[in-house]
């Protein structure tokens, strides 16, 4: 029984639904190295109780509100602070001044899909 539960949290934690209500498998993305750096001001969702480095990436991965490009994670209070800042984006300030923030992005820089097909109302 506790496998099966354990099954089930998996595949939960690793599936989202689409528009239609069918479910979907999201594709894990790949990320920079963690480094000392923040993003100051954007900070789109904050999550507390988030155990390590890899389950913050993962809460921006499967964000649905907003595009996620980036996350600031605090090891010592298990902060995570997700947002579409990224350092393509927004400037990093790099060491960060705020002690423990450890910083990554989706790599390959990232825009959100809808970014190409704004219409253009001057042309």
């Amino acid at each position: 029984m506790a496998r099966l539960m354990m099954l089930v949290l998996l595949v939960v934690g690793l599936t989202t639904w689409n528009t239609e209500g069918a479910r979907i498998r999201r594709q894990s993305k790949s990320w920079t190295s963690g480094r000392n750096a923040c993003v100051k001001g954007v900070n789109n969702a904050i999550i507390d109780g988030t155990r390590s480095l890899d389950r913050c990436r993962r809460h921006c991965e499967v964000q649905t509100g907003f595009f996620c490009s980036s996350i600031e994670y605090h090891a010592r209070s298990f902060r995570c602070v997700i947002s579409e800042a990224s350092s393509f984006t927004h400037g990093l300030e790099e060491p960060c001044n705020d002690f423990g923030w450890t910083f990554s992005e989706i790599s390959g820089g990232v825009f959100p899909p809808y970014a190409a097909a704004l219409p253009c109302f001057n042309c």
